[in-house]
């Protein structure tokens, strides 16, 4: 069955970076107590003089934005007009202005960035989904009305922000399905939803098989992840820009690279060497292997061999140094030297999954309402990215964008009629389902 599966001051006067690994406070906030003490180690965020943390703090604006900053690990300064309401003598002067140089915020009508203003939670929300480029491109307002009550009280300006974090699950709301977009947000919710977006934060040197569940922020310069799957998304910061990282040695991730700097394997083409591969006679040949695809896909993958020396062809293939993958295998790359050394160089492909999920649907009548239970029986290769359903006979589209989650892979059916329920595994293949429900009859309980 598929499975779902530095140090920094703070200027500012009510925090301090410690050495304490937590807060004399931290059972006061449980839900957000794991969350909280990974992001002070990490030297993101940080507590008080007296060794609390007061999640339930709200954070000024400056404060947020000096934390957002952290994550992106960028020192360049905006060039732009100054804001009216920065004092450059400030502590947070240089952050405002390396947050306004990145895209991250801009300069109001009147030219004011209102650094000792509450930071809202829609605030907050946008500024992490332009850090971390996330912005729907469909109907958003579509997609925020079935999700929030009140989504009218959001800019339209941030529509497609926010919805783009709630289609990636980034954000989910209150119980009551409401966003509450201008109340002030806490320290605590800061730190869980930054929590929620990162699961491990890389800032020099080389990773090395690794296997990193959630998506990964590399943000300083000349890192270099080796034989690394990430079970999400590699965000590359601007702090990265000087020394592109590198990706070598089958590193893959789920949901590919997004990079605020450009196109990496681009920048970083001149370091894109690391495989060596040692010949009959000792010497060696130095190539690169670039593949099509580096996630999970349900496309054909194309292999490339890059060789840096010309004194080597390629004598099997026709000669070409690429190779298309229709499924998942090996595929040798015979070279040889000018003097008649001939080597191996070997490309794999694991992640091709071009298998629909097979769904089980057991559906339990109780009275006035029926328990839906959805099982994936046919797990192909890859895991279940999202499972959706919606009232009525609805195409795969409409699901997918403005369907409700199945939670815990159930969900009650309050209404008699037909529902239409969609599962997706990582790769992008798409089973769609409908069932009937009739309410009323408690002996109507079965599998389809």
């Amino acid at each position: 069955m598929k499975k779902i599966c530095f140090v920094f001051t703070f200027i500012f006067f009510i925090f301090t970076i410690s050495e304490a690994k937590t807060f004399s406070d931290i059972n006061n906030f449980a839900w957000a107590k794991d969350a909280i003490n990974r992001w002070a180690n990490r030297g993101i965020i940080a507590g008080y003089t007296d060794g609390t943390f007061k999640g339930n703090n709200n954070v000024k604006r400056s404060e947020m934005i000096t934390i957002v900053n952290r994550l992106n690990n960028s020192s360049e300064a905006s060039k732009a007009k100054p804001a009216r309401d920065v004092n450059t003598n400030a502590w947070y002067s240089q952050e405002m202005s390396i947050a306004l140089n990145n895209g991250l915020i801009e300069l109001d009508n009147n030219y004011n960035l209102r650094p000792e203003d509450y930071a809202t939670r829609e605030e907050t929300f946008v500024v992490l989904a332009k850090l971390f480029k996330v912005k729907y491109t469909g109907n958003s307002s579509e997609l925020l009305a079935t999700k929030f009550t009140d989504y009218k009280s959001l800019s339209s300006e941030s529509y497609p922000y926010i919805a783009g974090l709630i289609k990636e699950n980034y954000v989910s709301g209150y119980q009551n399905k409401t966003l509450k977009p201008k109340s002030r947000i806490t320290r605590a919710e800061l730190v869980a939803i930054i929590d929620k977006m990162v699961s491990e934060v890389y800032t020099e040197g080389t990773v090395s098989n690794k296997t990193i569940y959630g998506n990964v922020v590399v943000n300083g310069n000349g890192v270099e992840l080796k034989n690394v799957n990430v079970s999400g998304s590699i965000f590359v910061m601007d702090g990265a820009k000087s020394v592109p990282p590198v990706f070598t040695s089958n590193t893959t991730a789920t949901n590919g690279i997004v990079s605020r700097i450009g196109d990496i394997y681009a920048l970083a083409k001149d370091r894109y060497n690391p495989l060596v591969e040692t010949s009959q006679n000792g010497s060696a040949v130095k190539y690169a292997l670039e593949y099509s695809k580096e996630g999970w896909t349900t496309d054909n993958v194309i292999v490339t061999l890059n060789l840096e020396d010309d004194d080597y062809e390629i004598v099997n293939n026709s000669g070409k140094n690429t190779y298309t993958f229709e499924d998942n295998g090996e595929f040798v790359f015979l070279v040889r030297s000018n003097s008649g050394v001939t080597s191996e160089i070997k490309a794999k492909v694991s992640k091709i999954d071009k298998i629909a999920p097979e769904v089980m649907i057991i559906k339990i009548i109780n009275s006035g309402s029926a328990s839906v239970n959805v099982t994936v029986e046919d797990d192909g290769l890859s895991s279940i990215r999202t499972m959706k359903y919606a009232k009525g006979r609805q195409n795969i589209a409409t699901v997918t964008s403005y369907g409700e989650d199945i939670i815990d892979n159930k969900f009650d059916a309050t209404e008699s009629g037909i529902y239409t329920i969609v599962v997706e595994d990582r790769a992008g293949n798409i089973t769609r389902e409908m069932i009937e429900i009739e309410l009323g009859d408690e002996a109507d309980n079965v599998q389809d």
